[in-house]
């Protein structure tokens, strides 16, 4: 038997199989060294994003110019107050009866009464003003200074001349003593009546 014939090609046999089974390994080994590198990548990628949200976490930016609420305060308005005088008028506050001077006016050819809510210290010339202003009626007045300090009326209800006088009387139709001094001088009462006629 010639020995040199079956060991040569088992020799072949052997290399060729060596030469080919050992890339195969090697790629095998490859293939699960990039693998478990990718886990170990993967890993350390996760750990490091749970590490930065922690800290993220645990370092809150405080808020700029933070101020505590501001305790509100009660502020009056134009309803609050119309809201209190009906309260106040519901309750019998404020339904006192306000207290007037009545104003005749004689032209000669007409004659005209208002009554005129009154004030304190009201004059002569200021229950003719305000009748005036409410009622929309002409007045027309020159003012003199010193000694008289008073206006001289030259013009009512559009009837205009130096001729216009006036008295004021009392509730019972008497003349106030003392009246007579100056529009502006004179002040009224509750109830005194203040006529206004033409020379």
């Amino acid at each position: 038997m010639d020995i040199k014939r079956f060991i040569i090609p088992a020799l072949l046999v052997t290399i060729a199989a060596i030469f080919f089974v050992a890339p195969i390994n090697f790629r095998a080994n490859t293939a699960d060294l990039e693998k478990n590198q990718n886990k170990v990548e993967s890993v350390v990628d996760i750990s490091e994003a749970t590490t930065s949200s922690k800290k993220a976490a645990s370092t809150k930016t405080p808020t700029p110019n933070y101020k505590p609420p501001v305790k509100s305060e009660s502020i009056e308005t134009t309803a609050g107050k119309v809201l209190q005088e009906a309260i106040s008028q519901s309750t019998g506050q404020g339904n006192q009866k306000k207290e007037t001077v009545d104003l005749k006016i004689n032209i000669g050819t007409s004659s005209y009464s208002y009554q005129i809510y009154w004030s304190e210290r009201m004059t002569v010339y200021e229950v003719l003003d305000k009748a005036s202003n409410e009622n929309k009626f002409s007045l027309t007045a020159k003012w003199y200074g010193p000694p008289l300090n008073s206006y001289y009326i030259t013009e009512i209800h559009g009837h205009s001349c130096e001729c216009w006088i006036y008295v004021v009387k009392d509730k019972n139709g008497e003349k106030v003593p003392g009246s007579g001094e100056g529009a502006s001088l004179d002040t009224v009462e509750p109830g005194n009546i203040i006529i206004w006629k033409v020379t």
